[in-house]
């Protein structure tokens, strides 16, 4: 997987991870926050386990014009960026700890 924004997520655990309505909530042991602001592709678990992901690392990011991917662990997390996959304005919104915050539509 490649370089992206979300490059500062590698090696940093999960210790939160929850679905609202149809999107993912995570927070990361740095106090990063990553809103997936549509339902994700989960592969290696179940959206009603994504609990499961807290306390394993993201080990790889790739953002590509489709899609943005994460491999947490042995799961892999995918969003599609495709036009009228998603509502709203963004995607992804990505806040490093820092509070600067990054969209990706």
């Amino acid at each position: 997987m490649t370089s992206s924004l979300l490059s500062p997520l590698i090696g940093q655990k999960v210790v939160a991870a929850e679905v609202f309505h149809d999107y993912l909530h995570s927070r990361f042991d740095t106090g990063d926050v990553l809103n997936i602001c549509k339902k994700p592709d989960l592969q290696g678990c179940a959206p009603s386990e994504v609990k499961a992901l807290m306390g394993l690392p993201v080990s790889a990011v790739s953002d590509q014009p489709e899609a943005v991917r994460l491999q947490v662990g042995e799961m892999k997390v995918s969003v599609s960026l495709l036009d009228g996959v998603f509502q709203g304005p963004e995607a992804i919104q990505y806040t490093p700890a820092s509070g600067k915050c990054v969209l990706r539509a």
